[in-house]
């Protein structure tokens, strides 16, 4: 039988510091790790292809989604329909030991698109500020309205996804901020089964993306959410929900 590939797009802004121990884990769970350095001024590229991984560079920082973006359209060029396909960011707040749990879901048949779901792990006791716990539970609220589906967590980017289920997904990924919701809204469309996995909490105060900057990449996918919104009917039959 033909053993299933898993890929790890690993995205990283100046993540030298973080990048080596991140992905000797990441090969220790059997994930082939594919680095997208997003725009680095520092050692992570060097870094990352001394331990022997392809790296894909920006010459200049992009975002978190447009990385996402580019390694998942190297995924659908150069992997295999059945290969699995993770997002992990750089600065290890995404445990690699909680990977297992997103395989087995997909390998059972159980969903398409797997999401890292934080709030089970009372992630207020774990360094969650209290502003993102609500933003981050609003969200979770508005999301599932909008797709009816039960969303648990829809600002985690820790996910996996098979590439065949990839290649039908449009990748109208924002630049900087929102692309899980993004992601969520999509595989609705295209009636594509979501589940939730909890995941270890590893909260890193230092992020990049301004909250201006997320709420605009918000407003525009829940836009581009309400244009679309025949297609979800559907989708919630699916999931039980009408």
């Amino acid at each position: 039988m033909k053993k299933v590939k898993v890929y790890a797009i690993v995205r990283c802004l100046n993540e030298e510091k973080n990048i080596g121990s991140l992905l000797e884990r990441l090969k220790a769970v059997g994930v082939i790790p594919l680095v997208v350095d997003d725009g680095s001024t520092d050692r992570t590229r060097e870094i990352a292809e001394k331990k022997g991984v392809f790296v894909i560079e920006h010459q200049q920082n992009m975002g978190s989604g447009f990385a996402m973006k580019t390694g998942y359209i190297f995924a659908m060029k150069k992997f295999d329909d059945d290969s699995i396909v993770l997002v992990v960011d750089g600065d290890g707040q995404h445990d690699p030991s909680d990977i297992p749990k997103f395989i087995a879901e997909i390998s059972a048949n159980k969903a398409d698109y797997i999401i890292g779901e934080r709030f089970s792990s009372h992630p207020r006791k774990l360094g969650m500020p209290a502003l993102n716990y609500v933003f981050g539970k609003l969200l979770n609220f508005v999301a599932s309205i909008v797709t009816r589906i039960h969303v648990k967590d829809s600002t985690c980017c820790f996910t996996a996804i098979e590439v065949s289920c990839l290649r039908n997904l449009r990748l109208l990924l924002p630049s900087r901020g929102a692309e899980t919701q993004e992601m969520i809204l999509e595989c609705a469309k295209n009636r594509l089964r979501v589940a939730f996995v909890p995941i270890r909490l590893i909260y890193r105060k230092n992020s990049r993306v301004s909250k201006m900057r997320l709420l605009k990449s918000l407003l525009t996918v829940y836009w581009r959410a309400v244009v679309r919104k025949p297609y979800y009917t559907s989708m919630a039959r699916a999931h039980g929900l009408l």
